[in-house]
């Protein structure tokens, strides 16, 4: 029999985990999870998605690996959210390589990046009933008359009566060069980098195949922070990275100044002012969608959980008694899962298995 192909590993890396995951490729059909696994970060491994101890995070990365016998060293990973900037763009609706024109006008003058020497990318959110017109003039005629445009300070309106929404993402060089470095070292072969909303929308669609005009929220939690999506027919629409700390609260001491303030202290165990804390993150991202996008009667129907904080199935019940949609977490009916696997916790590792499924439907 001819050898099969392997898929790459799925890799994400949060301030408090690295995760891993790999799909059985021995089925179109019927996927299955051959293996899993997750470490712990030792504190001051990682820092707001920046490497903060290369070392610790090499020897974190040493023992998961050592966890199973892997099918491959190729990987797919997901950058932390914290250190990318996503921006949406409205755009002449043209060819790829003039689009790529327009954008690269677009980074040098009109566009702030918090960062130097950045590698960016982009891609066009196309609809099925916006394509590409067919006669168009050249790369470089539209060029011309879109910085034209932009120095008449109205690059805003349309230069073509055919526009199209793209997403931007850029990030440091030397932040990408450092992953790149580490994965080397642990002799892992990349074979793409994403961010995590990708990996997350391409997961939801497998698991639940909601109606496609529904619109979408997708909010992946982490100890300290929190990944926002807007999904409409689809696409991404909106995707914000949030700072909300689920991690625990300290109690109070004994000493007359932590006695006076208790009663107005969250007590350990209580994450009533977190949860708050993104219900209100979550509003404002909804809110801005409707009234700055242009998007009044938006109507959200369903606001899809993931991540890997404890208290997880709490949170649910608040953002259930809260929010005016339905609050679910994925469900993926027939993935098998691999006998060998301790645990498997689908809304822990939904990340790493979007990356998985990169490039297989």
């Amino acid at each position: 029999m001819p050898l099969l192909r392997t898929n790459p590993l799925g890799i994400e890396i949060t301030d408090s985990h690295i995760k891993l995951c790999e799909l059985n490729n021995k089925s179109k059909k019927n996927k299955s999870i051959k293996h899993a696994a997750s470490i712990e970060l030792a504190p001051g491994t990682m820092n707001d998605g920046r490497v903060q101890n290369e070392g610790q995070l090499v020897q974190a990365f040493r023992k998961v690996l050592d966890q199973y016998d892997w099918s491959t060293r190729q990987v797919h990973f997901a950058i932390p959210s914290q250190s990318v900037m996503v921006r949406f763009l409205k755009m002449p609706n043209v060819k790829h390589k003039a689009l790529a024109k327009l954008v690269e006008f677009e980074i040098k003058n009109n566009i702030h990046l918090p960062f130097e020497d950045p590698y960016y990318d982009f891609v066009k959110l196309e609809a099925k009933h916006t394509p590409e017109p067919k006669k168009q003039p050249s790369a470089e005629v539209f060029q011309a008359q879109w910085e034209a445009a932009a120095a008449r300070e109205s690059a805003a309106e349309q230069v073509s009566a055919n526009t199209c929404d793209i997403m931007l993402t850029a990030a440091s060089k030397d932040l990408l060069q450092q992953y790149i470095e580490i994965f080397k070292e642990m002799d892992l072969k990349l074979a793409s980098i994403e961010i995590k909303p990708f990996s997350l929308n391409r997961v939801q669609q497998k698991c639940l195949q909601l109606p496609p005009d529904d619109l979408i929220l997708l909010a992946d939690i982490n100890g300290t922070n929190c990944d926002l999506t807007i999904v409409s027919n689809g696409l991404i629409r909106i995707t914000r990275n949030v700072s909300v700390s689920f991690l625990e609260q300290p109690v109070p001491q004994n000493d007359t100044l932590d006695r006076m303030f208790a009663d107005f202290t969250p007590q350990k165990g209580s994450y009533d002012g977190s949860f708050n804390d993104l219900a209100g993150e979550l509003e404002r991202l909804m809110n801005f969608y409707r009234y700055t996008l242009n998007n009044r009667d938006a109507e959200f129907r369903h606001l899809i959980v993931t991540g890997d904080i404890p208290m997880l199935d709490e949170l649910m019940r608040y953002l259930n008694a809260r929010m005016n949609m339905n609050v679910g977490q994925l469900n993926w009916n027939g993935l098998q899962i691999s006998e060998s696997m301790n645990e498997w916790n689908l809304s822990n590792y939904a990340v790493p298995l979007g990356l998985c499924l990169r490039g297989i439907n």
